[in-house]
């Protein structure tokens, strides 16, 4: 795992590659990192304009990045810090934002669907899950959260620092589902068809936020011998909170062998996302890839479960929460998909795309 991927150096921006005397972390100057986005950005725009004339958004997408290389060429003289980091969990969050957006984008193309409204309904689901999946993991773990919480100031802070890990894939995505279906009947969208198109997306963010999950440390799993185990050194989150439950000694230099699961759950998400985009072209009835998806899921994750050691039974029943919610999910999928089979629209040759449904 590794929690920092490098560092951003503010103070001295035209700095080559070095590396921290200390930690060994990458440090970088700001002005190569803009350097190597603007060139990313450059590439992928004319690999996406081939063969055509650059229009309006591309220049006002010029402008604003522009803007933003300014701001950033100032910021040092505003910013107290030397260097910025680069949090693991962050960036593959972002990775996972536009993997996922690109390829809902690119699905919706193919079926008629602007780009621009996946992308305004990506960054709708984004922030309600976002706010969903925090809100979840601080009422599942009020307990240890606010412990130590004794002001307005302290209580305020809390909610809102995810640098220090807390949120829950459940909850983010109940949050999602809300910003979709409110999205889809405001646009008045197909919300079946929409979702079929969108469904292989989800679960490609899933895969590489879970890998954000295991450069962070959060969502460990239990103690094993594989040959694949994993061990986390002192000083990271997973030895950290192994220490605070007295598994281990904060003497040690590194957690016994574990279970790698947000490995495991990561390759889940993938797995579904491949089963799910090859089935819609073969789908029976328009609602079908998500019953699929929505049945999956909750069977891998329940499964994922009794390898993980971050959480605990709930109510004396020996399961987690999650594993809770997984059952339920996955009978309302159950449920879903029958009625689907018996009263779903079939899917014709070309489905309808504006609809009140």
């Amino acid at each position: 795992m590794r929690q920092i991927l490098f560092r951003i150096n503010m103070h001295q921006p035209w700095l080559p590659y070095v590396e921290e005397p200390t930690s060994g972390l990458p440090v970088i100057g700001s002005i190569w990192l803009l350097v190597a986005l603007f060139v990313g950005w450059l590439g992928w725009t004319f690999y996406r304009k081939r063969g055509t004339k650059w229009g309006p958004d591309e220049h006002s997408a010029l402008s604003t990045f522009g803007t933003v290389t300014v701001v950033a060429l100032l910021a040092p003289f505003f910013l107290p810090m030397a260097t910025v980091p680069v949090f693991g969990y962050g960036a593959m969050l972002l990775l996972s934002f536009w993997s996922a957006g690109t390829y809902g984008a690119w699905r919706a193309r193919q079926q008629g669907i602007p780009e621009k409204l996946i992308w305004d309904l990506a960054i709708t689901i984004l922030m309600s899950g976002i706010v969903g999946a925090r809100i979840f993991y601080l009422v599942q773990k009020r307990e240890t959260v606010f412990a130590d919480v004794h002001t307005v100031g302290q209580f305020l802070f809390t909610l809102v620092n995810l640098p220090d890990g807390g949120i829950v894939l459940y909850g983010g995505v109940i949050g999602g589902a809300i910003a979709f279906l409110a999205f889809c009947r405001h646009h008045k969208l197909s919300v079946l068809n929409i979702a079929d198109i969108v469904t292989p997306s989800v679960f490609l963010g899933v895969g590489f936020g879970r890998i954000g999950c295991f450069l962070n440390g959060c969502c460990y799993g239990d103690f094993c011998d594989l040959p694949w185990s994993v061990q986390y050194p002192h000083g990271t989150n997973t030895f950290d909170a192994l220490v605070m439950r007295g598994f281990i000694s904060a003497a040690d230099a590194a957690t016994p062998p574990m279970h790698p699961s947000q490995i495991y759950s990561s390759i889940n998400g993938f797995l579904i996302a491949i089963l799910t985009a090859n089935f819609f072209a073969v789908r029976p009835q328009v609602g079908s890839v998500l019953a699929l998806g929505w049945i999956l899921y909750p069977i891998l994750r329940f499964l994922e479960e009794r390898v993980r050691a971050d959480e605990l039974g709930q109510f004396d029943t020996g399961l987690t929460i999650s594993q809770l919610i997984s059952l339920g999910l996955g009978a309302m999928g159950i449920i879903f998909a029958i009625y689907l089979a018996f009263y779903g629209q079939k899917v014709t040759a070309r489905s309808k795309i504006q609809s009140t449904t």
